[in-house]
């Protein structure tokens, strides 16, 4: 697996666990889903921060998640949305709005 530097995470394992248990936000839409041996993550951000980017990597390192889709980025750059381990492969730009797909490093893919 390629990873791609950041800086180092602002949430430790257990914060990130204890925020995923609290935020019904994260309840409720940060859960893996596998059909057919591909594994997808679906966030609506509400707004793409530092913070939630951790939350998404303990989340999918562990499940092996093969794709990330996020909506309401609010991200006018693609040069802001980052997440180790992952490519960025689409991605529309908004400040209020937005949506970002991230492929796996691991996997194999083509546009």
């Amino acid at each position: 697996m390629v990873m791609v530097p950041m800086k180092k995470s602002l949430l430790q394992p257990q914060q990130a666990d204890a925020l995923l248990k609290q935020a019904p936000l994260f309840g409720r839409a940060l859960s893996p889903v596998v059909r057919e041996g591909i594994t997808l993550l679906r966030l609506n951000a509400e707004g793409l921060t530092k913070a939630k980017t951790d939350v998404l990597v303990h989340l999918a390192q562990p499940h092996k998640v093969a794709v990330i889709l996020l909506q309401e980025t609010h991200v006018k750059e693609s040069s802001h949305l980052k997440i180790p381990g992952y490519t960025l492969a689409a991605f529309t730009k908004s400040d209020v709005h937005g949506t970002a797909t991230f492929v796996n490093n691991r996997n194999t893919w083509r546009m």
